[in-house]
């Protein structure tokens, strides 16, 4: 399952239940409240009886991308961005529109405006041709291959103009396109990560700030630059961080990251949470500490590139 929230509301990619979810988090929070069984509002039990994991009356909207109720349709990531979408007749609309990796090896874009609220089975009028119209663009990767992850990224200047891109993340690439249409996304030439020089590793995730993408692998984190999205570069590569990543989230520059190890008699398996700094915006003070005073210069070994003294570390 995988999670995005977007002006209030939660976009649910699940791969059990093949579908893209849509709920209204202020309409769960307010059952919730009013609630006199806040386990049972919480946790309502569906059909099967199992648990939904939200109030059923807070889900707006229900989306697949399959073409028949035998497909199996899992929605590994997604990302939503606000866009103006074309209208089939002319004109354009203001919709969120969510982006996803799946099973498909295509970028799958979708337009979940309120409109559609209340749809939760197929919305397919005449003249029907069996495929959800929330399904707006389709577009093959280039070369084939799956995408375990994606990010939408609005108004962003290239050229002189204003774009907006999705990134998707393959074991060993990522794929762009100029989404500005995103009936009709444009692809930009595919880089492997061999390609832009990186080690042999495999992909496990990324996060996204600005124009860089950051892509973690199992011990270490590779900064791609895609401000031009036709030439990406490698800015840096962070690591030193454990030797087996499972998460990654950035904020300002500040890239944070979840690893797990495991003892050496394999008795005991720790989650450590660490930060790194991953680009020149992220800004932090650094000052000599001795349990008494804070002093300064900071001394750092030319040999090791580590510090010789203990210090403390302010962050912004």
């Amino acid at each position: 399952m995988y999670v995005k929230i977007h002006h209030k509301r939660a976009y649910v990619g699940n791969s059990g239940r093949d579908s893209v979810e849509v709920v209204d988090l202020e309409e769960a929070v307010r059952t919730l409240a009013e609630s006199p069984d806040p386990k049972t509002a919480w946790f309502p039990a569906v059909g099967n009886g199992t648990n939904a994991g939200f109030d059923q009356e807070a889900k707006k909207q229900r989306v697949s991308y399959q073409r028949n109720l035998t497909e199996i349709a899992p929605v590994y990531s997604l990302s939503v961005m606000d866009q103006a979408v074309p209208k089939p007749g002319g004109g354009f609309v203001q919709s969120p529109v969510a982006y996803v990796a799946s099973n498909r090896l295509q970028l799958l874009s979708f337009d979940l405006n309120s409109s559609y609220d209340g749809q939760t089975t197929i919305v397919d009028p005449p003249p029907q041709d069996g495929i959800d119209d929330r399904l707006i663009g389709t577009k093959d990767l280039s070369p084939s291959g799956f995408a375990i992850d994606v990010r939408a990224v609005p108004r962003v200047t290239i050229g002189g103009q204003t774009l907006d891109l999705a990134l998707l993340l393959g074991v060993d690439r990522l794929w762009l396109f100029n989404a500005t249409n995103p009936r009709d996304p444009q692809p930009y030439v595919s880089r492997s990560f061999a390609d832009l020089g990186l080690p042999v590793g495999t992909a496990r995730r990324m996060d996204v700030e600005g124009t860089l993408a950051y892509v973690m692998f199992a011990d270490r984190v590779a900064v791609i630059d895609f401000s031009d999205p036709a030439h990406p570069f490698v800015s840096a590569v962070i690591d030193g961080l454990g030797s087996d990543l499972r998460w990654i989230s950035v904020r300002d520059g500040f890239v944070y990251t979840l690893d797990l190890t495991t003892a050496a008699d394999g008795s005991l398996t720790t989650s450590r949470l660490r930060s790194s700094i991953g680009a020149a915006a992220a800004v932090a003070y650094v000052h000599g500490k001795d349990r008494t005073s804070c002093t300064n210069p900071v001394i750092i070994s030319r040999n090791t590139d580590e510090m010789v003294q203990a210090a403390e570390s302010l962050r912004k």
